[in-house]
């Protein structure tokens, strides 16, 4: 097992939006949906997290950036990369984790841990009762990335995280659908097995 010095942690609270996302629940007979995670639309937040520039091709709307991750031991694939972009176009550039329907992220399936849709009550606000998951990015004291998922948000499962960040998750959690989305500085002063 490997010890990770943390320098700061992005997440993402998944809320019902995102879920049904994830799982292609909001597909139509025409065959279009939403399958992304909406990440935030605070352009300086990612690019000085993940270190990568705002531009993009002339005239083209969408920036794409690839972030290579640390793989975890015994997870194959999950060294990713996860492609993150941003639709300039909406809502002054909005960043997302595109489709993550067919091209999910390996530690965030099922298989893992990540709550299947029978296991949500993803059709009305008793999904939030059902302690939805939260993503998380870290990136270490060396600037290398490493995606996890609290596969639940039971207060028994958040005591094992540290405080600042299991105190702004609950609060997420019990807010149900705000404040679902920061980044959190330790700049070394925590470090976890991986």
């Amino acid at each position: 097992m490997t010890t990770i010095e943390v320098d700061s942690v992005l997440w993402r609270f998944i809320n019902r939006t995102d879920f049904k996302a994830m799982n292609g629940l909001h597909a139509t007979d025409q065959g279009g949906s939403a399958k992304h995670i909406v990440l935030t639309s605070d352009t300086d937040t990612i690019t000085d997290f993940f270190e990568v520039s705002a531009s993009s091709p002339v005239g083209d709307p969408v920036i794409t950036k690839w972030i290579d991750l640390v793989p975890v031991e015994d997870a194959p694939s999950s060294e990713g990369p996860i492609k993150i972009t941003c639709k300039t176009d909406r809502r002054g550039g909005e960043w997302r984790i595109p489709d993550q329907d067919n091209d999910r992220y390996e530690l965030w399936r099922p298989v893992y841990g990540f709550p299947d849709q029978g296991d949500m009550r993803y059709r009305d606000d008793a999904y939030y009762e059902d302690h939805p998951p939260i993503i998380y990015f870290v990136k270490d004291t060396e600037g290398q990335f490493h995606a996890r998922a609290v596969y639940d948000t039971s207060p028994e499962t958040l005591e094992r995280f540290p405080e600042r960040l299991r105190n702004r998750w609950s609060q997420s959690r019990d807010n149900e659908n705000r404040d679902n989305f920061g980044v959190e500085k330790f700049d070394g002063d925590l470090s976890f097995d991986a």
